[in-house]
């Protein structure tokens, strides 16, 4: 015997989506994807989006905006990974490269490669360092900077010793 599946109401898919909303901005697939996953019919998810894309509430661009401007500023993210979690999230792909584009505009890269690893400078070791030079080139890697960046202010540091 199958477990019977029981129809949540629209106006609970809309409450829901409200309080999801509320706690922080997400992206048109996530939010369907969560409300899907608790259990409404996928008809009435595709309509309470709507909805809430007329009432503004929704907005793919304004999240991927606040996504890339919060990962540069906070986090410390380069574009690869911000590119790659937004896309994860199931953001779409021009959205992506205007919010990325928008947020990393006036931003130098360098100057972010270098507040990155700002607290990782202390424990830089003195003489032969290609170890530690390669857990930091890692460590950019992961955080979705670009290689000719990261080469080109790790270079600097090399150059120092």
């Amino acid at each position: 015997m199958e477990p019977v599946k029981v129809q949540i109401e629209p106006a609970k898919v809309k409450e829901r989506a409200y309080r999801f909303l509320s706690r922080r901005d997400h992206g048109i697939a996530e939010l369907t994807f969560k409300l899907i996953s608790k259990g409404a019919d996928a008809a009435i998810v595709d309509s309470v989006i709507q909805h809430l894309i007329e009432l503004n509430y929704l907005d793919d661009d304004r999240y991927a905006a606040g996504f890339a401007r919060d990962r540069i500023k906070f986090k410390k993210c380069g574009p690869l990974r911000i590119r790659a979690e937004l896309r994860a999230r199931g953001v779409k792909n021009n959205i992506i490269e205007r919010a990325i584009e928008q947020q990393m505009g006036d931003i130098d890269p360098v100057l972010l490669v270098e507040q990155a690893l700002k607290s990782r400078l202390q424990s830089a070791p003195t003489g032969d360092n290609r170890r530690w030079l390669k857990k930091q080139y890692d460590f950019l890697a992961r955080r979705g900077f670009e290689p000719e960046t990261i080469w080109q202010v790790l270079g600097k540091l090399k150059d120092c010793d």
